[in-house]
């Protein structure tokens, strides 16, 4: 007979260190990152992973090696103008627990005199093939791969992601970072938006990494937890997010 003995393994404690983030508002690439993590300091983990990867999971990873189901869409899209938000045209959607950090995010920006217009949202495979498409007519196949995800590789897809503006400004996408220089608005979403569960996608300097080029205007929400990691560690959010099994 052979006799197992059980160990009872440890929750890890709940995170409490503080930082205190400052960033060079004309260079993204020059934001400096505490030296601490926000990883609990008992570090025991389950013996099986019970945790499955899905297009649904906050934490996904999307990118140019790992995509989406072709007919993958959210079942809890909703409008964002139904939340009071601002967006460029009618029937931006995006998940529900997403629109709502970000009506929450932008009630707090408003109360500190700072305004988004969300310019796009969730994208479903056949948009992103049309806005692919556009792309590479426009710069060619080479250039295109690097501002434009092809469909079914976008983290649109996932309905957690968006595309800001400044309202009013004509610039479009370049609104949030005009001439180089980071806007007001920029800055503070570069200090808080993990506070809300949103981190920006493809930072200054890191293309080597993501495969795309500098995008101020692109956030993802993950939820407040996985982004203050994020945001602490300065690497890509690529980085933390796990493949579909």
């Amino acid at each position: 007979m052979v006799t197992l003995t059980l160990l009872q393994l440890a929750k890890p404690d709940n995170l409490s260190k503080q930082v205190s983030l400052t960033t060079d508002n004309s260079i993204p690439s020059r934001i400096k990152y505490s030296s601490e993590t926000a990883v609990p300091t008992d570090s025991a983990q389950p013996l099986v992973n019970t945790n499955v990867i899905t297009p649904d999971s906050l934490n996904v990873l999307v990118d140019k090696q790992h995509g989406l189901p072709q007919t993958y869409e959210p079942s809890d899209l909703v409008a964002l103008r139904g939340l009071g938000i601002t967006t460029s045209t009618a029937g931006l959607l995006m998940r529900a627990e997403a629109a709502q950090a970000l009506a929450a995010m932008l009630e707090t920006m408003q109360t500190q005199g700072l305004k988004l217009n969300l310019l796009s949202a969730y994208r479903s495979f056949r948009e992103q093939l049309s806005t692919n498409t556009m792309w590479q007519n426009q710069l060619g196949s080479e250039e295109a791969a690097a501002v434009s995800a092809p469909p079914g590789y976008s983290e649109h897809q996932l309905g957690t992601t968006m595309d800001i503006g400044i309202p009013g400004n004509k610039t479009g996408f370049s609104g949030i970072y005009p001439d180089g220089k980071a806007s007001p608005e920029w800055t503070w979403l570069d200090q808080n938006a993990h506070k809300y569960g949103f981190v920006m996608s493809y930072r200054n300097n890191q293309q080597n990494l993501t495969g795309y080029r500098f995008e101020p205007w692109h956030w993802r929400y993950v939820g407040i937890e996985l982004a203050t990691q994020v945001r602490l560690s300065g690497n890509p959010p690529q980085y933390s997010y796990s493949p579909m099994q």
